[in-house]
């Protein structure tokens, strides 16, 4: 490998950082075609090597190094990783939530919800991780893309007969607040509907829908 790796510095491939041991390539796009040139068997069996890797050195505490993981468990999620991908994927996401990098949560979610598709059918995972997206999108000020996902969650909710989750998701459809002049119909049936799900009894989640319906 350190063969290797002189050769790449002295072709100008490669640069050697200060730190000992420590390589990089001289330009993001030299990186990007030697990797577009790499057949896809290659490029999965590299992400699946690096991926555990970064778990044999990491295992004990993977926090610093979750979104490195999803990435290179994501590659890998058709080969028989998905339930990797998909936790690792999670976890980067409400990393990036407590961080307030909500783009990043974004791409996380968006990543473990695609890493689902290759475990199994899951619907209760899905529902909360449609619901985990919405807030994320609302958070990152994409007010159109979070109603999709929480309409989605919704659709879920229903199939589930889940109403924790039909309630929340009405409410993430309600996330911007109202616009003076203008009534969401669509919203104000949402909200009913999650109202009559959850019943007549005292709760924290019918009180923040009632709380909204009044509000709209």
């Amino acid at each position: 490998v350190l063969g290797s790796l002189s050769e790449a510095v002295a072709l100008g491939v490669v640069s050697e950082e200060p730190s000992v041991g420590v390589f990089r390539f001289s330009h993001p796009l030299m990186r990007e075609v030697i990797y577009d040139e790499l057949p896809v068997t290659a490029r999965i069996q590299l992400h699946r090597r690096v991926g555990e890797a970064i778990e044999q050195l990491h295992g004990d505490d993977p926090r610093p190094y979750l979104a490195q993981l999803a990435h290179h468990f994501a590659k890998v999620a058709p080969a028989g990783e998905g339930e990797k991908a998909r936790d690792y994927a999670r976890r980067a996401g409400d990393q990036a939530m407590d961080a307030r990098a909500y783009e990043e949560a974004v791409l996380e979610y968006r990543r473990a919800l695609e890493a689902l598709g290759f475990v199994g059918p899951d619907q209760a995972l899905r529902c909360e991780l449609l619901l985990c997206l919405g807030g994320a999108l609302v958070r990152a000020g994409d007010y159109e893309a979070a109603k999709g996902s929480y309409l989605a969650a919704i659709d879920i909710a229903r199939e589930l007969g889940d109403a924790d989750r039909l309630g929340l998701a009405a409410l993430g459809v309600g996330e911007p607040q109202v616009q003076a002049g203008l009534v969401d119909r669509q919203l104000m049936a949402l909200l009913q509907e999650a109202l009559d799900a959850l019943g007549p009894g005292d709760g924290a989640l019918r009180a923040r829908v009632l709380a909204r319906l009044c509000l709209e």
